[in-house]
Formats: structure tokens, sequence, C-alpha cells
């Protein structure tokens, strides 16, 4: 064989080993490597995620409510 075939034989070697032990550790090291996602708690105990962000209100009923509140306050109801 030559030098050049023996270089290539090399290559091919590595490469299929290489790739067994790349499908090896995925296979039986999935969880490790590539964790799964948990399921988001609905009940607001973790607020950081952005799911739990309240919505935007619209103004209009906004400054309605704060009137409603201010005319509680001051006993006008």
């Amino acid at each position: 064989m030559s030098r050049h075939g023996k270089k290539t034989m090399f290559i091919w070697i590595s490469l299929v080993l290489f790739m067994t032990e790349l499908l090896f550790a995925l296979i039986c090291c999935r969880p490790v490597i590539i964790p799964r996602a948990r399921l988001r708690d609905e009940s607001g105990i973790n607020s950081t995620f952005p799911n739990n962000v309240p919505a935007q209100r619209n103004p209009e009923s906004t400054a309605r409510e704060l009137r409603v509140i201010l005319s509680f306050g001051n006993g006008e109801l």
C-alpha cells in the first residue's frame, strides 16, 4: 500500500471512530448533554419567566378604575 493510501485509511478510520463515539455519547448521555425542558408552573411561584408578565392594559380602563378607587377613598360612592 502506498503512503497516500495509508494516510487515506487513517483518515477514514479516524472519522468512523469519531462518528461512532459521537453517536454513543448522544444515545447514552443525552439527558446530560441535552437536558429536557421543564414544564412551567402556572401557579405563579416563579415569576421570572416571560409568560408570567401581565398583559398590557387599556389606558382608558385603567384611568376609569383609578377614578373609581379615588372616589371610593373619599367616601363619595
